[in-house]
């Protein structure tokens, strides 16, 4: 960026003001990263397709999901405690997901959190997806 755009930013964003620069290796790491980033057309690809994947599975159990389009999926259960429960129960078969409370959404809107990632192999999927349609079914 220009000098004058770098030094907008130090003066005035937030994340400057009482900071101090990151550490060498965390550079190194995230220019590595940026130079993957244009080459992983089929990891986006795959992403993408356990992301619709999953969606349209957890749909079908009857859950809501939202208007979510990224690789993270919320499924409302509504109920606090059993949101955590649920939660709960999912991370001692192996499966973490979140689970997100008031007053972080409205009241009776609480729900998981499913993050997808392209490392997410299709027998991950279809764990997380058996858990989810067994508790539906209690």
């Amino acid at each position: 960026c220009s000098k004058e755009m770098k030094d907008y930013l130090i003066n005035f964003a937030g994340g400057f003001i009482y900071s101090t620069s990151l550490p060498p290796n965390v550079i190194g790491a995230i220019d590595a990263a940026l130079d993957l980033i244009p080459e992983m057309d089929q990891e986006r690809t795959q992403l993408m397709n356990n992301v619709e994947y999953v969606r349209t599975e957890i749909q079908k159990l009857g859950f809501d999901t939202a208007a979510s389009d990224s690789q993270i999926i919320p499924v409302i259960i509504g109920d606090d405690q059993e949101t955590v429960e649920l939660s709960n129960q999912l991370k001692e078969k192996g499966l973490w997901v979140s689970s997100i409370r008031p007053p972080t959404v409205e009241k009776d809107a609480s729900r998981l959190r499913i993050t997808l990632s392209v490392k997410h192999t299709k027998e991950h999927l279809d764990k997380l997806l058996k858990e989810l349609a067994d508790w539906k079914r209690k």
